[in-house]
């Protein structure tokens, strides 16, 4: 599986009135290649053709969980309309 592309980031809180900004907090934002992505999870879903709809988005999720953190359901969803018709 290749890397993801990783960009180290910071999150900051900014105070209009005061034009004052404090870190909040540094994290690394993991953006999969999108074709090595739909490859994996084709894989992933050609082994789960008899489950329904539901388990096939629980297990896309726990997969992206596991491999490039908490993903959101909504997210996952519209992904897999757009890419597989689930």
């Amino acid at each position: 599986m290749p890397i993801p592309l990783q960009i180290k980031m910071s999150l900051y809180y900014k105070i209009d009135k005061e034009n004052k900004t404090t870190k909040i907090s540094d994290f690394v934002l993991i953006a999969p290649d999108n074709d090595n992505l739909k490859s994996e999870i084709s894989v992933l879903l050609d082994n789960l053709k008899s489950k329904v709809k539901k388990d096939k988005i629980e297990e896309v999720s726990s997969f992206l969980y596991e491999f490039y953190g908490k993903p959101q359901s909504e997210n996952i969803e519209n992904w897999l309309k757009s890419h597989f018709g689930i």
